[in-house]
C-alpha cells in the first residue's frame, strides 16, 4: 500500500505525472489481501494530431454514451466513469475534436483551457 496523504501523493506526482491514490478493496486481485491504496494513472485513447475533430468527436461520444457496457466488457474498465473522462493532471494534450464533444458534453470546465495550454506547451518542446 502507498502513502494516500496529500504530501506524499505530491512527492509521487512529481516523479510520475498522472498518478494519484486510489483505493484497491481486499481480494480485488490476486495478492490483495487488505483492503490498501496503490499508485494509480489512467489510461488515455490517442490519436493523431491529423485525425478530424468529427471522428475523435465521435469516440469520445461513443465512449460516453457506452459506460455501462464498458465496465461489463472489460475488467479493467470497471473504473471507467464518464465524469472522470476530463481531468486537469493528464500529461498529453487534448484533441480538439476531444474537447469539442467534452464541452457538448458539459464535462470541459473554463479551468481546462489553461491545462490544455500549459500541456500544448510541454509538448512543444
Amino acid at each position: 500500500s502507498i502513502d494516500p496523504n496529500p504530501d506524499a501523493v505530491k512527492r509521487m506526482q512529481d516523479v510520475m505525472g498522472g498518478t494519484y491514490a486510489a483505493p484497491m478493496k481486499k481480494g480485488a486481485t490476486a495478492g490483495v489481501l487488505e483492503d490498501i491504496q496503490v499508485q494509480a494513472y489512467d489510461t488515455y485513447v490517442t490519436t493523431s494530431s491529423k485525425l478530424g475533430d468529427d471522428a475523435v468527436a465521435a469516440v469520445v461520444k461513443a465512449l460516453y454514451k457506452s459506460e455501462k457496457e464498458l465496465k461489463g466488457a472489460f475488467a479493467l474498465l470497471r473504473g471507467f466513469s464518464r465524469q472522470k473522462m476530463v481531468k486537469d493532471n493528464m500529461t498529453i494534450p487534448y484533441h480538439p475534436g476531444a474537447i469539442k464533444a467534452y464541452k457538448e458534453l458539459g464535462l470541459w470546465s473554463g479551468g481546462m483551457d489553461a491545462v490544455q495550454a500549459k500541456a500544448l506547451a510541454e509538448a512543444a518542446k
